[in-house]
C-alpha cells in the first residue's frame, strides 16, 4: 500500500520469551501518578530484545486510558478499548469488549500482565473495525495517524507492528 511497515514476530511459546507491561520511571499507580518518560530513555532503562507502546495517555496528566496489569498486580482501571492480557506461561489471550466500562469482563487470576489498548482492527483474520463501539471518539485516534498494533497469528506468534507514515486505521487493518 505504499507504506513502510515494521514488524517484529515474537515466538511466545519459547522458554526464554516474556512479555511484560512497563511503566514510566517513578511511576505510582496507587498513588495515580503516571509521569511522562520519552521512549528512547524507557528503552534505555528496561533494555528490551523488541519493544511497543502500548495504550494511550492523557497529554497533561499522564493517565492511561487502558487497564494495566503488571506482574499479577492490577495497577489502574481503563475506560474503553480491547485487553491483550498474559498469563505466566506466556499465553495471549484478547478480550474484545464494547458497551463495557473497566475490568469487570471476565478476567480471571491467570492474567499476569495486560494492557488495554485499541481499537480493535482485526479478529479471527477478518477486519474488525468498530472504534465507537469501544468508545473511541478522539479524531486523533480515528483519523490519520502514526499507528502501532499488537496482533496474534494463527500459529501463535506475536506481531508487533508499527508504521511510521501517518495512516488510517482501515489501511492498517
Amino acid at each position: 500500500g505504499g507504506v513502510g511497515v515494521n514488524v517484529v514476530w515474537v515466538d511466545i511459546a519459547q522458554p526464554r520469551v516474556r512479555c511484560l507491561v512497563g511503566l514510566a520511571h517513578n511511576a505510582d499507580p496507587v498513588r495515580g501518578y503516571f509521569p511522562r518518560e520519552n521512549f528512547s530513555s524507557f528503552i534505555q532503562r528496561y533494555r528490551p530484545r523488541a519493544a511497543i507502546n502500548g495504550t494511550y495517555f492523557h497529554k497533561l496528566n499522564g493517565q492511561p486510558t487502558g487497564s494495566i496489569v503488571r506482574n499479577g498486580t492490577f495497577l489502574y482501571d481503563g475506560r474503553w478499548g480491547t485487553t491483550i492480557t498474559f498469563d505466566r506461561q506466556g499465553r495471549v489471550r484478547f478480550h474484545y469488549r464494547s458497551g463495557t466500562y473497566g475490568r469487570h469482563f471476565g478476567w480471571d487470576s491467570s492474567v499476569y500482565n495486560a494492557i488495554t489498548t485499541g481499537p480493535t482492527l482485526v479478529r479471527n483474520g477478518r477486519v474488525w473495525l468498530y472504534p465507537w463501539s469501544e468508545g473511541f471518539r478522539d479524531r486523533r485516534v480515528l483519523g490519520t495517524a502514526r499507528r502501532s498494533a499488537i496482533g496474534l497469528t494463527w500459529s501463535g506468534k506475536l506481531l508487533l507492528v508499527t508504521v511510521h507514515t501517518p495512516i488510517t486505521l482501515n489501511k492498517l487493518a
